[in-house]
C-alpha cells in the first residue's frame, strides 16, 4: 500500500507538468479610456476580482494588472467585469452576526462588478465567497445597491429587509412587469435576470443577457458515466491465537454508474461524484490442513470530490477523494468450514484516484483503496483488504 502511495502522490506532483494555464481572447480598458486587445487567464472567477493576469500574444510574457489601474474588462462572449466606486451594505447574512439594525450600512468602496444582463437596464453582481450583492444602473445613473438584508427583530426573530422591489418597481415598472411579478422575485441571479431582461425587451433596448446559470447550464454540468474496470485485490488474514496468516492476490471484475454533478465555478474544475460500485473477491486458501474459503461480495457507495487540470479543450487530467460506504451483499469466510459472518454492518473506508479524460466522452481512471477490520465479529483474526482499480469511462450524457 505504501507503494501506492508514493506512485499517487508523485503523479499528482507530476500532472503539473502536463497542464497549461488556458488564457482566452479578451480586452482591458485603462484609466485613460485606451481599449487593449489581448490574452487573459479565463478563472471562471466565483469571486470578483481584483486583479488578472494577461498576455499581449501566446508567447507574450505574462503581465498583471490590478483594479487601480484597470477600468473595465472582459473574456470575448463570457465575462465583462466593470470598475465602480460604490456604496455597499457588507452587512453579514449569518445569523450569529445578524444585527438589529433594519437598515443596510454602506460605505463606499471601488470594486470590479460583474455584468449580468445589459440594456437600457443593467444588472451587476459582486460575490465574495458566500456573500453576494446585486446593483444596477437605469439610463446610465448612478450605480446603486439593491438592497436586501437580514436582521433581528425585537423578539430575535430573524426578518429580512427587501427594499430591493421597492427599488425594482419605482425604476423597472412597465406594463410586461406587475407588482406580483415584483413581489415573486427572489434576491437571486436567475430572478432578478429575468426582470432586467423582461424590461430591456419592454423597451425596445439592444440588450444581452449574460446569464451565469444558463451558461453554465449549456456546458454539461450533470454527467452519468458508465465505469466498468479490473480490480487488482489483495486479501490478507491473520489469526491472533494460532499463528496462521495468509494473503491472496486475484484480479476481478468491477461495475459502476457514476453520477457527477460539475460545480458552476472555477472553469468547471471542481465536482462532486457518487458511483455505486458491484465489487467481489473469491478465493480459498489451504496451509497445514487449514482451510479458508472466501467469498467478498458488496455494494460501494463512494461519494466525494473531483478536481480536474485542463490540457486543452479535448483533454483533462482529475484527481478524486471520495469517502466511501460498503454494503455488504451476503459475504462470507469460512475457516475449517466454520462461518465467520464478515461487515455484518454497513462501514466506512477511502479511496483516491487519478485520471485522464478525452472529449468529455471516455475516461480511464487508476484508483487506490485500502479497509482494515472486514470481519467485525471476531477478536481472533485481524485482516486486511486492498485494492488497486482500473477503470474505463463513457460518457452516457
Amino acid at each position: 500500500m505504501k507503494t501506492q502511495i508514493i506512485l499517487f502522490v508523485s503523479i499528482i506532483f507530476s500532472i503539473k507538468c502536463f497542464t497549461q494555464i488556458k488564457y482566452e481572447r479578451g480586452y482591458f480598458i485603462t484609466n485613460s479610456g485606451e481599449k487593449n486587445y489581448c490574452l487573459i487567464e479565463n478563472m471562471d472567477w466565483k469571486n470578483n476580482p481584483t486583479k488578472f493576469l494577461y498576455k499581449r500574444t501566446e508567447n507574450s510574457p505574462i503581465i498583471e494588472q490590478t483594479i487601480e489601474d484597470i477600468s473595465e474588462f472582459g473574456i470575448t462572449n463570457e465575462y465583462v467585469f466593470k470598475r465602480f466606486k460604490v456604496a455597499i451594505d457588507r452587512s453579514s447574512d449569518a445569523q450569529e452576526f445578524l444585527s438589529a439594525n433594519k437598515d443596510p450600512i454602506l460605505k463606499n468602496e471601488t470594486l470590479f462588478l460583474k455584468e449580468l444582463v445589459v440594456g437600457k437596464a443593467i444588472l451587476y453582481l459582486f460575490e465574495e465567497a458566500d456573500f453576494i450583492r446585486y446593483f444596477f444602473s437605469v439610463d446610465s445613473s448612478d450605480v446603486k445597491q439593491l438592497i436586501f438584508k437580514s436582521y433581528l427583530d425585537g423578539d430575535n426573530t430573524i426578518k429580512q429587509n427587501k427594499t430591493y422591489k421597492e427599488q425594482l418597481w419605482q425604476y423597472l415598472r412597465n406594463p410586461k412587469i406587475s407588482m406580483r411579478d415584483i413581489e415573486n422575485t427572489k434576491y437571486t441571479t436567475d430572478d432578478l435576470s429575468i426582470v432586467f431582461k423582461t424590461y430591456n425587451l419592454a423597451t425596445d433596448t439592444i440588450h444581452k443577457l449574460v446569464d451565469i446559470s444558463t451558461k453554465k447550464n449549456n456546458k454539461d454540468l450533470f454527467k452519468l458515466n458508465l465505469r466498468p474496470g479490473i480490480s487488482n485485490s489483495n486479501l490478507s488474514l491473520n489469526n491472533l491465537y494460532y499463528d496462521f496468516s495468509i494473503e491472496k492476490r486475484l484480479n476481478n471484475f468491477r461495475f459502476g454508474v457514476e453520477a457527477e454533478f460539475i460545480l458552476p465555478y472555477n472553469r468547471n474544475k471542481w465536482a462532486c461524484i457518487i458511483e455505486p460500485t458491484y465489487q467481489y473477491y473469491k478465493a480459498n486458501f489451504v496451509d497445514n490442513y487449514k482451510r479458508v474459503d472466501v467469498f467478498l461480495k458488496t455494494l460501494e457507495i463512494p461519494i466525494g470530490f473531483r478536481h480536474s487540470f485542463f490540457i486543452n479543450d479535448a483533454s483533462k487530467i482529475f484527481i478524486n477523494g471520495s469517502f466511501v460506504l460498503n454494503l455488504n451483499l451476503g459475504s462470507s469466510i469460512k475457516y475449517n468450514d466454520q462461518e465467520f459472518v464478515t461487515m455484518t454492518h454497513t462501514f466506512s473506508s477511502f479511496h483516491y484516484g487519478v485520471g485522464y479524460s478525452f472529449k468529455k466522452k471516455y475516461s480511464a481512471e487508476l484508483r487506490f483503496n485500502k479497509i482494515s477490520g472486514i470481519i467485525g465479529n471476531s477478536v481472533e483474526w485481524a485482516s486486511e483488504y486492498s485494492n488497486m482499480s482500473f477503470i474505463l469511462g463513457y460518457s452516457i450524457f
